[in-house]
């Protein structure tokens, strides 16, 4: 009995084994792998691979199945991704690779490794440079690669005796092989929790004012900083307001404002900002986190149109050195400035853009007390991810067009102007309705006939934003309801 079952089992073995061979359900049997294998120095060869590709495919395999099948019977550790493409080539029917791409092949795979194997790599989105530091010295900061270090790297790899030269790593410190980096995300998203202690209040607080509207105004502002850091919002204008420090010299305005950024952001600050050139202005918007334009008052009133469009520019628009392509880019900084003089904004219209505290003569700003940034943008993280609303109502943006009126810089023809007449509600018995020009001729006659368009219409901003007539359209034109200035 037992003599009997012995040959029969084995049969049915050898039966299931035939059955199992011709099957187009079947795979590649592991006699084919080493019969496949002695042809190839190596058992991971691309060739090899490939070749074990189009056998599962004769088969009657799936790519997915063949490449899971080489994975799992292969006794060398494979790349999953480089085997997926092997596969998916031969299925395609692309053929083999020849010898001069199996060697191309290997040289990419030597670079490759030796690259990460020796350096860290990252793209700076910010200051759009790719950055390196060697990985046997961590402790190191990360700094452009440059020429030099092309070089260098060049040169590392030749002593490693793998062929490479500098448009080798020109091709991969350009490639989309080197990870994105964001100063501002990794610092801000690696901050502890905050502890909810009142920090962005007390530090505003710093600066000496006996207007309360201050720190409340500049809460909002450094909160529209850190959503600009963040490219937070679905707003369609940047951080559109501009706080103003206005006192004498050595009273730490200009230390304060460099104080904002912790030291790990310290190069995404400067005070480095003329307005000589908008591409040049654009391109420091999208380049740093805060730009302080220091002394404020040397800015001629020419350029000062263009500061108040940049202030809510979203993003920014720039062109490619030596091509005609235009290149949108993220807006990340925010705008802070200094001055000595009070009598600094020269636009009547657009003072709701400037957020100006003053600073007593015998006092100074607190700069000496440190500062716990991690906690002071934690609080501002926090208070974001809350629903913490940065911009400014229409009705707070008229509150500090109001409080702004006392550092206006007036132009001639509003002192003539207000010297000779006064803003009247029309049922005032001495109101009268006035035109621009006969305004005009009331309040400077003999300037009055050389007075161009452009100076008439400098006539209706003064009417309308410092005299503040009521205004009306009737048969003359627009008229302003005036009364004569009292002594």
């Amino acid at each position: 009995m037992k003599t009997s079952d012995t040959p029969t089992t084995r049969g049915n073995a050898s039966s299931e084994a035939s059955r199992d061979a011709t099957s187009p359900a079947s795979v590649p049997q592991r006699s084919a792998l080493e019969m496949l294998k002695d042809e190839y120095e190596s058992s991971n060869a691309p060739a090899y691979l490939a070749q074990v590709a189009a056998a599962c495919q004769r088969e009657g395999r799936s790519e997915q199945e063949a490449a899971a099948f080489i994975l799992a019977e292969s006794p060398y550790e494979l790349e999953p991704d480089a085997v997926t493409a092997i596969v998916h080539d031969a299925f395609k029917g692309i053929g083999l690779p020849t010898e001069d791409e199996l060697a191309a092949q290997q040289l990419a795979r030597q670079q490759r490794e030796f690259f990460n194997r020796r350096y860290e790599f990252r793209r700076n989105e910010v200051k759009g440079v790719t950055e390196y530091r060697e990985r046997k010295k961590l402790k190191t900061s990360f700094r452009p690669v440059d020429k030099s270090v092309m070089h260098s790297i060049a040169l590392d790899a030749h002593e490693e005796g793998i062929d490479m030269w500098d448009r080798d790593v020109v091709r991969f410190t350009d490639s989309l092989r080197v990870r994105p980096y964001s100063p501002f995300d990794d610092y801000i998203y690696s901050l502890p929790k905050w502890d909810g202690k009142e920090r962005i209040g007390k530090l505003f607080a710093r600066v000496p004012s006996a207007d309360e509207r201050w720190k409340h105004y500049a809460h909002r502002w450094f909160v529209g900083m850190v959503a600009g850091w963040l490219q937070m919002g679905t707003r369609q204008h940047g951080n559109e307001l501009m706080p103003l420090l206005i006192g004498g010299q050595n009273t730490g305005k200009s230390t304060f404002c460099r104080l904002l950024l912790p030291r790990e952001l310290e190069d995404y600050y400067t005070d480095d900002v003329t307005l000589d050139s908008r591409a040049e202005v654009q391109r420091l918007l999208g380049r740093f986190g805060l730009l302080n334009l220091d002394e404020l008052d040397r800015i001629p009133d020419s350029r000062v149109p263009m500061l108040k469009n940049l202030l809510q520019l979203p993003r920014t628009t720039q062109r490619r050195a030596y091509t005609t392509q235009i290149e949108h880019r993220p807006r990340y900084a925010s705008l802070i400035g200094t001055t000595n003089s009070t009598a600094i904004l020269s636009d009547l219209t657009g003072s709701r853009r400037f957020l100006c505290v003053e600073i007593p003569d015998d006092a100074h700003i607190d700069v000496t007390t440190s500062i716990n940034h991690r906690q002071l943008y934690a609080q501002a993280y926090a208070e974001l991810r809350q629903g913490f609303r940065y911009w400014l109502t229409k009705e707070e943006e008229e509150e500090i067009a109001l409080v702004n009126a006392r550092y206006h810089q007036l132009p001639p023809l509003a002192e003539d102007i207000a010297a000779v007449f006064m803003a009247a509600q029309p049922d005032d018995p001495e109101a009268r309705w006035l035109t621009a020009k006969e305004i005009a001729l009331a309040a400077c006659p003999q300037k009055a006939q050389r007075l161009s368009n452009k100076a008439y219409k400098e006539i209706r901003t003064i009417m309308e934003n410092f005299i503040k007539s009521p205004s009306e359209k009737n048969r003359k034109g627009m008229t302003y309801c005036v009364k004569e200035a009292k002594e």
